[in-house]
């Protein structure tokens, strides 16, 4: 069994109803030290992809519209901006949601 966490909710954003782009990602988390599979339900999901570490610079400390806490960092690709969650802070915390 994989729990299903909708990640609007732990971004503290309004639930939305599920369209045909609606996804659930499924990926291994940590939660108290111990690898945990979990699935996160997604409004859209273009690509899943790996980024260097150098492209990847510290999240702003104002401006984001998501939980800072829950933000590791902001990739660049091209063109393109990439918000890289910090999965396993998301699913720690049991207060997550507001």
């Amino acid at each position: 069994m994989i729990t299903v966490t909708d990640l609007r909710v732990k971004f503290g954003m309004p639930a939305a109803a599920a369209t045909p782009d609606t996804r659930i990602v499924v990926t291994e988390v940590r939660i108290a030290g111990e690898p945990t599979l979990v699935g996160m339900l997604a409004d859209r999901v273009y690509e899943a992809t790996e980024l260097p570490a150098a492209m990847m610079a510290e999240a702003p400390g104002i401006g984001m519209r998501w939980r800072s806490e829950f933000i590791r960092a902001i990739g660049k690709r091209g063109d393109d901006f990439i918000i890289i969650a910090d999965l396993d802070q998301v699913f720690a915390a049991d207060d997550a949601a507001p």
